[in-house]
Order: structure tokens, then sequence, then C-alpha cells
């Protein structure tokens, strides 16, 4: 991954992920999701209900990218397979607190308080 595009996902705390699966029938599902970048790896978290989730679970093949809404327009894409684990509170603490105000521990708490899974999409090639 070249230098742009790392800072990119590194230093733009509010931009919004999108992850890609295919749904049982085969069908593309792309959906926004939140983030964080260790440097080596994508660390997403969401509610275990997500039907992206469970299409993951089937078939861990996965996109992802993120893009700047304004200019220079950067972008990143990738592709990689994902590992869904069950909670990390750790690793979800640290996306929500990418997006969310961390004044605000009572909304952190409560969300924490959600059934939450978190996937790590491995970057390919």
């Amino acid at each position: 991954m070249n230098s742009k595009a790392h800072t990119l996902l590194l230093e733009a705390p509010s931009l919004i992920g999108f992850i890609g699966s295919a749904d049982t029938d085969r069908m593309p599902r792309t959906v926004p999701v939140w983030y964080r970048w260790d440097g080596k790896v994508i660390h997403i978290t969401t509610a275990s209900s997500s039907v992206w989730v469970n299409n993951l679970i089937n078939d861990s093949r996965s996109s992802f990218c993120v893009a700047e809404h304004g200019p220079p327009y950067q972008a990143v894409v990738m592709q990689g397979r994902v590992q869904v684990d069950n909670k990390d509170e750790a690793e979800v603490r640290r996306i929500f607190l990418r997006y969310m105000d961390a004044q605000q521990p009572k909304t952190i708490t409560q969300r924490l308080n959600m059934n939450y899974v978190w996937s790590d999409l491995n970057p390919t090639g």
C-alpha cells in the first residue's frame, strides 16, 4: 500500500469505510462501516445480526474501500479475507472512539452493551 493511501486510512478518522460481501444468492452487498486501520489489518465492528456478517462467515472473501469526500478525492480499495470473531470490547472501543466523542462515555458504554462482533480484513497483494 502506498504512503498516500496509508495516510488516508490512518489520519482521516471520520471517513466511513465500505465493505463488500456476497449474499447467499451470490448478489453483491456493500455496506458502510466504522473501521480502524492498524497498519496491517482493517478492524471493523458491527451488530452481530448484520446480514453481511453472516455472508462473511459463509464466504470470507471481501472488498473494502474508503474515499475522501473532497479534493483531492483519494481512495483506497483492497481485497482480502475476513475473520469474524466474538466481540473484543477493547477493539470495539478503539473503533468507536474514532467516530464518537470520547467525552460521551455513557453513549459509548450503551453501545458496547449491544451484541457486537468484530471482523479483521487482511488485505491481499
